[in-house]
């Protein structure tokens, strides 16, 4: 058995936008979600990273696109589909 399931935690980075598929004209939405990570090195102290990533969304967050914000705190669900 296989679960391909991801969980983003994050803020929206800048304000959704709104966008149509060129193919059929179907909306959805490209919000920009922004994650932090924290860790201990090996010295014993704190050091942090900040990550910045983008997903595509369907009808359902083009609707939702008009209630996130920048600066937002967001959980976004989904599947993957390809990897960098």
């Amino acid at each position: 058995m296989y679960l391909n399931s991801v969980q983003i935690i994050g803020f929206i980075g800048k304000d959704p936008e709104r966008r149509q598929a060129r193919s059929n004209g179907a909306a959805f939405t490209v919000l920009s979600v922004a994650t932090q990570r924290s860790w201990k090195n090996a010295d014993d102290e704190w050091a942090s990273r900040t990550d910045h990533c983008e997903r595509r969304g369907t009808a359902a967050s083009a609707r939702a696109g008009g209630i996130i914000q920048r600066d937002s705190q967001a959980a976004l669900g989904g599947h993957v589909r390809g990897c960098v």
